[in-house]
């Protein structure tokens, strides 16, 4: 169970990695600025998270190893990754080009599900311990090629994979995928026997507890609805969809980084005034 020490760590955590994702935004190609500001409490529960302090010494303290299945969240990742010591900041500010999957190769034009099921498949083979993480949204896990992989028939994704959902894309304005849609994908997936879990995806108390559910049954087949606001932390832009894949110019930067620094210090009064 989280202390309210653990809580305030998490809530600093966070703020940092929101912080640097929009220090580094004008060095991608990619923007996505409210994709990522949605994922980065997600992403600072699966880095950072204090119960997970006495991981396998074997994995250098890490529980999960995380892909992705689109470009959407990688500037989210990598300044997750430079937080966590797992890359340099020099890296994240200046060499943005990096692949998803550093540390493997994969085609980013095609299959990579595909490509990513494999690469876990083999790293099991090998004893290689971190849980495998594979973060989607709505809109790639709808594609064909990609969905008819859940399918007990294809029978390839292992047992101990667990996908991470994010919601906010359904507030993208390039989303043309209906409710009704996104309802009947998520009732098949149930039907195929995946254990689908919703989870409030700004509380890391319940973002945890589900992890930690997950991780006690790994013979399950397990899909995390996270539901999430699209530019979570800077006020003026939350939950529009415009700037759910947009770039911004270097004066919103700056005024964004207000944004994020006073959201922090209410999130945090937030939890002092709830200790009382």
């Amino acid at each position: 169970m989280l202390t309210n020490d653990d809580i305030e760590y998490l809530i600093d955590c966070s703020y940092k990695i929101r912080l640097s994702v929009l220090k580094s935004l004008k060095n991608f190609e990619i923007g996505y600025l409210g994709a990522c500001l949605a994922m980065a409490d997600i992403f600072t529960s699966l880095y950072f998270t204090p119960l997970y302090k006495e991981s396998n010494e074997h994995n250098h303290g890490i529980r999960y190893e995380i892909f992705l299945l689109s470009d959407k969240l990688v500037p989210l990742l990598l300044a997750t990754q430079a937080h966590a010591g797992q890359i340099s900041f020099k890296t994240l500010y200046q060499n943005p080009v990096l692949t998803t999957n550093q540390n493997h190769t994969i085609d980013v034009k095609k299959d990579r599900l595909t490509q990513i099921l494999k690469l876990i498949r083999s790293d099991k083979s090998r004893n290689i311990q971190p849980n495998a993480v594979i973060i989607t949204d709505i809109e790639e896990l709808s594609k064909e090629d990609n969905f008819s992989l859940f399918s007990p028939d294809k029978c390839v994704i292992p047992k101990n994979v667990t996908f991470i959902l994010d919601q906010g894309s359904l507030f993208s304005n390039n989303n043309d995928l209906p409710i009704n849609k996104v309802l009947t994908i998520t009732e098949q997936l149930t039907a195929y026997g995946w254990n689908l879990i919703e989870c409030n995806g700004h509380n890391f108390e319940d973002i945890i507890s589900r992890l930690g559910s997950m991780d006690a049954d790994p013979a399950k087949s397990f899909i995390l609805n996270a539901h999430t606001v699209s530019g979570k932390g800077i006020i003026s832009i939350e939950g529009n969809p415009m700037w759910y894949n947009k770039v911004p110019s270097s004066n919103q930067i700056r005024e964004f980084c207000c944004q994020l620094e006073e959201s922090h210090k209410i999130n945090k009064m937030r939890l002092n005034l709830n200790n009382r």
